[in-house]
């Protein structure tokens, strides 16, 4: 028979084929397009032994076993890790399996018209130039030949915010005076923004400050 060993993937098939015999009786019959035929296509769930009897039109017999073992299909995973902004180094962590034997080609898809085929799982990093929602996939290889279905994941990539501030007109000898911002962000999030003010010699404030007299200098939003 030929094969005489064989090895598949998950989902897969092969095609096995005798001679020199008028009939031909195949069995298990699970996976296979015929148990009558010179040549069948076998397409096992699981790994199969199957057994083949030939007989001649002089009635003699014999028979054969053919082994097909059925490798599992890998599973493919990452991770990223923050953060999630426009511009920013954004890192990917695979985390994929090879289910049998290793691993042995990881191929991305960024969803931005860029694409990463590689022959290792090591950390990367990545930026997008844009804000919005990219749909990232990966498929990854075992070294059984055997492919995983395609991850795919849609990312949302978030505007960077844009600070702005006006200064005000003050006098020496005015109390104090306000600082009015004029942030905004692309995507209209500015009522979820968080504000860090640094005034004068370093000071830190988290909201809209009010300044005294002359040390309401040197003013950064960030």
């Amino acid at each position: 028979a030929n094969p005489t060993n064989d090895a598949i993937c998950f989902g897969g098939s092969t095609t096995l084929s005798v001679t020199n015999a008028s009939t031909y009786f195949w069995s298990p019959s699970a996976g296979l397009s015929s148990q009558t035929a010179d040549v069948v296509t076998a397409n096992p769930q699981v790994s199969t032994t199957y057994t083949v009897v030939g007989t001649t039109s002089s009635g003699c017999t014999s028979s054969d076993i053919i082994p097909i073992t059925v490798n599992p299909l890998p599973t493919a995973d990452f991770i990223l890790m923050t953060p999630f902004c426009e511009t920013r180094a954004l890192s990917f962590v695979d985390q994929s399996v090879a289910n049998a034997g290793s691993l042995s080609n990881w191929k991305w898809s960024f969803g931005d018209g860029d694409t990463k085929d590689v022959n290792t799982g090591v950390s990367f990093q990545k930026t997008f130039a844009a804000w919005g929602n990219y749909d990232i996939q990966l498929q990854v290889t075992s070294s059984k030949g055997c492919k995983s279905d395609t991850l795919k994941r849609v990312q949302s990539i978030y505007p960077l915010p844009q600070p702005g501030f006006i200064l005000p007109e003050i006098c020496v000898s005015d109390a104090s005076a306000d600082l009015f911002d004029t942030s905004k962000i692309a995507d209209g999030s500015a009522a979820s923004f968080q504000w860090q003010w640094r005034i004068a010699r370093g000071k830190l404030f988290n909201a809209q400050p009010t300044f005294v007299n002359s040390q309401a200098k040197d003013a950064k939003l960030v």
